[in-house]
């Protein structure tokens, strides 16, 4: 590990593989390879309707250390610690009265918080859930969408208000 001090007081912190702290002048702290991705759909997800459905994230705005696998969703916790977990979901028809759309945080399979939101006349309903998870190494981090709509729904491909960040924050 090498310990770094310039003459302008700044601090780096590499381990040998990538610089893990870095300090500027201003007093601003970077963790470069800190755990995070930002994910989302490429194309639209079918939801089947009162059934519990993990959301198949298969695009990456940024993905830290390929901690995102783009083939199940799933985000696999490289180091024990606090992650933050936020996520967005749309779907592509409008929900009509006394339906409701519900995105859920899941730890290992397990729902740890969710959001939900119901139709009041017809509506192009915008849900997000949000959740600070305490994770072990390879704990597992997931979003799942339920809904009642009473037929299969898609989850809207759009990058701007479906999609789930990932990020360690201590």
């Amino acid at each position: 590990m090498a310990l770094e001090l310039n003459v302008e007081g700044q601090l780096n912190v590499d381990n040998g593989t990538a610089q893990a702290i870095e300090t500027h002048a201003t007093g601003e702290v970077d963790f470069p390879s800190q755990s995070a991705a930002k994910v989302y759909l490429s194309a639209n997800q079918d939801i089947p309707t009162d059934t519990v459905t993990t959301v198949v994230w298969d695009a990456e705005d940024y993905d830290i250390n390929s901690d995102h696998d783009t083939g199940t969703g799933i985000f696999t916790c490289p180091t024990a610690g606090r992650y933050l977990v936020f996520a967005s979901a749309r779907l592509d028809e409008a929900l009509t009265d006394g339906e409701f759309l519900a995105v859920e945080v899941a730890k290992n399979g397990t729902r740890v918080s969710y959001g939900v939101v119901y139709a009041s006349g017809t509506l192009k309903t915008l849900c997000p859930a949000t959740s600070i998870v305490n994770c072990a190494v390879d704990d597992e981090l997931s979003v799942r969408i339920l809904h009642n709509a009473g037929v299969a729904r898609e989850l809207k491909a759009d990058r701007d208000a479906c999609f789930a960040d990932f990020s360690k924050i201590a």
